[in-house]
This record gives C-alpha cells, structure tokens and sequence, in this order.
C-alpha cells in the first residue's frame, strides 16, 4: 500500500423531514493508522460510489471510484437534505509492523437545531506482516 486508502465508509441518508448538517466525522478506536481527511461523495443517479479500501486518490484503473472522487467535497459543514445519501469516506493509511484496526466511524451532525451522533458498525482490521505502508 502506496498510501492512505478509504478504510473507512459509512452511508448518510436522511430519512428525516430536516436537513442534516455534518458537523464531524472520527474513526473510532483506531490503532496502527494515520487517520486523514473525510470526505463527502452525494448519491447521483450514475449509482457510482467510492470503493472501500480503495486508494486516495483513486487508481488509474479504477473508473467508478475516479467518477465518484470527482464529485468528493470535504465533509464538514455537509448539508443533507431529506431523500439524500451520502457516502462518508474516512482516508487512513497503515503505519504500524503489527495488526491495525478501526472499530468505526462516528459521524456528528445537527437536525433541527440538536446535535446528534451516528455510528456505523464496520470494522476493519489488518493483520500485520512486514513493514509498514507508506
């Protein structure tokens, strides 16, 4: 691994009446990763996501990620509108010789003037063999 990856995904629909506004996103018990910026990618018709594990920026090769990626805004400040989804990517490379994970993200937001918090239930984990990603 060349450098940092999107290890971490979540998807933000707003099932809601009100927008969301994304306030912070953080992985959570992370070890053995640099964890970097987040990222927002909007749902548009061409149903074209960002891979999860996929290299930041996308490879070459990698056309759907490459489409998603240009459509990619910095996540703070997200505004999500009802009936939208969004996928949340969290940048992060490996930087240990041991394993590393990450439990989760956790996403904050404000709807309807309370803040909130949102956690997804992926997790990623990576047994270490050699040395460390740069």
């Amino acid at each position: 691994m060349d450098g940092p990856r999107a290890l971490g995904s979540a998807f933000a629909t707003n099932t809601g009446s009100h927008d969301i506004t994304i306030t912070a996103v953080e992985p959570v018990d992370v070890a053995g990763f640099d964890v970097g910026p987040a990222y927002a990618i909007l749902e548009n018709s061409s149903g074209n996501w960002y891979a999860v594990g996929g290299a930041i920026p996308p490879a070459d090769d990698d056309a759907t990620s490459q489409l998603a990626w240009d459509r990619r805004v910095d996540v703070e400040d997200v505004v999500i509108a009802p009936g939208e989804t969004w996928q949340i990517i969290q940048s992060m490379r490996i930087t240990s010789l041991d394993d590393a994970h990450v439990k989760a993200l956790k996403i904050t937001y404000t709807e309807d003037g309370s803040e909130r918090v949102a956690q997804n239930t992926t997790q990623v984990g990576v047994e270490g063999h050699g040395p460390p990603c740069r």
